[in-house]
Parts: structure tokens; C-alpha cells; sequence
């Protein structure tokens, strides 16, 4: 009686099934992520350099709350200002407005922005009267 030999049987799914790769459960980097509002050369460059130096997973910080008492108030209360106009403290409709010291403030902030940037569209915000 002939014996089968190796070479002459039939191959099948059932006997060429082999166990998958093991998985790599020790992954501490990021995933890729596509960047929204990029153009799309950049963003495959982005993609690229994301696969060749991947960062580390980090975990989002953790915020704790405040120690001590935490003061409820209710925010359907009445207005403790009821005779005080809703403009008050802008430079438009009835009420107070705005204090020099503010527009002071505004105009040096404003200022120094222009002094460290050079952008002369703020230098054009600061009111010099």
C-alpha cells in the first residue's frame, strides 16, 4: 500500500492556520493624529514626522479641587446693582464710563505689544489722546 507523502495533501485553511503575532501591550507612545486646518502636503509631512519621532503617552494632568469650604452662590439671585445701567463702564449708552486708569492700562498693554511684535496694527489701537 503507497504511503501519502507531505508534498501531496491538500492544503486547506484548516491546516495552514497559524496563531496571529503577538501584540505589543507595552505601546507607551501616542498615536498619530492628523492636525485640522492644515493644508495637504503639510499634513502628510506632519504625519510623517509624528511616525519617525513618536512621543510618549501622557496622561492629561489631573485637577484637583480646592481645599477648604467652597462658596455656593445663586446665580438667579437679583442683580445687586439694580439702578446701575447694563453700559455702565463701557464707553457707549447711559452710566458710568470707563475709567481713565483702564484705558490707561489698555493703551500701555497695547503699547508693549507693539514694542515686543512691531506690528504696527496695534500701535494704530493705542489711543495717544
Amino acid at each position: 500500500m503507497a504511503t501519502r507523502s507531505s508534498s501531496n495533501k491538500k492544503v486547506t485553511k484548516r491546516n495552514t492556520n497559524v496563531p496571529p503575532p503577538s501584540r505589543n501591550y507595552s505601546d507607551n507612545t501616542q498615536a498619530v493624529k492628523r492636525i485640522p486646518g492644515v493644508t495637504y502636503g503639510d499634513q502628510d509631512a506632519l504625519v510623517e514626522q509624528q511616525k519617525i519621532a513618536s512621543l510618549p503617552k501622557v496622561s492629561s494632568p489631573k485637577v484637583q479641587a480646592p481645599r477648604g469650604q467652597m462658596v455656593q452662590e445663586d446665580i438667579f439671585e437679583s442683580s445687586r446693582f439694580g439702578n446701575e445701567p447694563i453700559t455702565s463702564g463701557l464707553p457707549i449708552g447711559p452710566g458710568q464710563g470707563p475709567s481713565a486708569s483702564q484705558q490707561n492700562a489698555v493703551n500701555d498693554l497695547l503699547y508693549q505689544m507693539y514694542a515686543m511684535t512691531g506690528d504696527f496694527a496695534l500701535l494704530q489701537l493705542v489711543d495717544f489722546e
